[in-house]
């Protein structure tokens, strides 16, 4: 249900939303400075190289307990950039600051390798959906919407410097809690796997 209601919601925005929402924004600038900031805590490259320098540190004995946990998210990591980095490129949707310039507004499929044309989907709403997924499981549940909201303000922030539309948002957080979901379930199996061949052994 949760991935209907999300597609769906995708789809309305595209259709109803993200253009004049584009517009408002472009005529209601401010706090920038916080928005860039909140869009570098979640910037996908900046949580590859993080979570890659702790997995390897993670390898030494003493650190050896968190080697699970910081290695599925460098795993979910790489998965959500590969699927969003390959529908970036084949989409090829505009940007809002391009819209706003141009007055395009839709798709130039196979023309993402431009900066202009990767508005679709949002490799951030990505990073902060999965990582949100991670740390909502940790928690208690009366934590996690708390969990979810901070992540949606985080979001927010591309927005306001107009680098995705709403809909991008919202499925880039779908790709990035379903690659969460699927590491997880990958990972689990792997260890359950080995568990049983030691046991054979």
């Amino acid at each position: 249900m949760y991935w209907v209601f999300c597609f769906f919601s995708a789809i309305f925005s595209y259709l109803f939303i993200d253009k004049d929402l584009a517009i408002y924004l472009n005529s209601h600038v401010f706090f920038l400075n916080l928005f860039k900031l909140f869009s570098f805590l979640i910037a996908p490259l900046n949580h590859l190289i993080l979570w890659g320098l702790l997995t390897m540190l993670s390898i030494h004995s003493l650190y050896k307990n968190s080697f699970k946990p910081v290695f599925t998210l460098l795993l979910t990591v790489l998965t959500y950039m590969f699927i969003a980095g390959i529908l970036k490129i084949v989409i090829g949707r505009a940007r809002p600051q391009f819209f706003i310039e141009t007055g395009f507004y839709g798709f130039s499929f196979l023309d993402g390798y431009h900066s202009y044309f990767r508005s679709f989907p949002s490799s951030h709403s990505a990073t902060a959906f999965a990582l949100a997924y991670f740390f909502a499981k940790a928690k208690k549940p009366h934590l996690k919407k708390v969990i979810y909201l901070i992540a949606t303000l985080l979001v927010s922030s591309r927005l306001f410097l107009k680098e995705h539309y709403l809909s991008d948002l919202i499925l880039g957080g779908m790709i990035g809690v379903f690659s969460a979901r699927i590491v997880l379930n990958k990972i689990e199996q792997a260890i359950t796997l080995a568990r049983l061949i030691v046991k054979r052994l």
